[in-house]
């Protein structure tokens, strides 16, 4: 088992284990994401990373798509181009060693738009195996080198 499928592990038991990942960290950038799929015309939506979805807004409901490979009602990888793409507090969940991949599987999958939200600073929380459930702790500079060949993208860091 590589890293990248060690961490998806852990988080799978961390879903099965208690009520974590719901979705709620989409909820304060919803406005901002209400405002980009305007300016950008966007009707579908791919929310990579969505935990247990519980927070998705009502007038998302019927252009948005769940990807989770931690959790089992979204862990079918997605195929094709959604307008828009976005990734809120998951990216520091990511092991370094399989950033690069997320980063461009995410840009795959966007026809017009990214939008993430990356935290920059450790967890309160740790994983079934004890470690932080942050396992890229990195700043936004660090990112921003990462992110630099994708043009199409909003980042928000906390």
């Amino acid at each position: 088992m590589d890293e990248r499928d060690y961490y998806i592990e852990q988080h799978r038991l961390e879903h099965a284990r208690n009520s974590t990942f719901s979705g709620k960290s989409l909820v304060p950038h919803i406005p901002a994401i209400d405002r980009l799929l305007q300016q950008h015309a966007c009707d579908t939506i791919l929310d990579y990373g969505c935990g247990k979805a519980q927070c998705w807004p009502a007038q998302w409901q019927g252009r948005i798509t769940g990807y989770d490979p931690a959790y089992e009602p979204y862990s079918v990888r997605p195929v094709g181009r959604y307008d828009m793409v976005i990734c809120t507090d998951v990216m520091e969940h990511v092991p370094v060693s399989a950033v690069d991949w997320v980063i461009q599987d995410i840009f795959d999958h966007s026809g017009k738009w990214v939008y993430l939200s990356i935290c920059t600073r450790a967890s309160g929380k740790t994983l079934p195996d004890g470690s932080n459930k942050h396992v890229t702790i990195r700043p936004s500079s660090w990112w921003d080198l990462r992110l630099a060949a994708h043009d199409r993208c909003t980042v928000v860091y906390s």
